[in-house]
């Protein structure tokens, strides 16, 4: 729409600015903006945004900088084997949620796998490729198939299937 840009850029920009980019927080992004910072998939949601404005919309929103933090957190802290794991439900005022995967959702336990969450995750892995790699950083991605089998297939049984690789070699 024609509202898109002018609303878009300055909401975008700002939610890059609330990414912390020091300390063991980096990376991290907030729910909302001035928002709270829950162990769910809103760095996943920034990287295909990020994609969706920068390369699509051609919005001068794209900060490769932040986009690699925010990738590194991910992978540091939820990926797992190249699968993207739940935290264990979380009590917040009366409620217990499921943080991970839509405060409304399933009550996963701890170490789950899924499927909306794992098919974000490498939905937003060929965004971070998108955005970063003409960048200069190296990825390996075998395709969305192989990424999802992976991480329902145990590494014992299938290591070569574990080709998500990603290398933090940006200057």
């Amino acid at each position: 729409t024609k509202l898109f840009a002018p609303t878009e850029e300055p909401v975008f920009t700002a939610f890059t600015r609330s990414v912390p980019t020091s300390g063991p927080e980096a990376g991290h992004v907030p729910v909302a903006l001035g928002g709270a910072f829950f162990p769910d998939e809103s760095g996943l949601l920034y990287l295909v945004r990020l994609y969706d404005d920068a390369v699509v919309h051609h919005l001068p929103v794209k900060n490769v900088k932040v986009a690699k933090l925010v990738l590194d957190y991910v992978q540091a802290h939820q990926v797992h084997d190249g699968a993207w794991l739940t935290t264990a439900p979380q009590r917040y005022g009366q409620f217990t949620i499921s943080p991970d995967t839509w405060l409304d959702g399933y009550l996963y336990p701890e170490g789950a796998v899924s499927g909306y969450a794992q098919g974000l995750y490498v939905v937003a892995l060929e965004a971070a490729r998108g955005v970063i790699a003409e960048a200069g950083a190296r990825f390996v991605l075998a395709g969305v198939a192989a990424a999802t089998l992976a991480c329902f297939t145990p590494a014992a049984l299938a290591p070569d299937l574990l080709l998500l690789d990603y290398s933090p070699d940006l200057a």
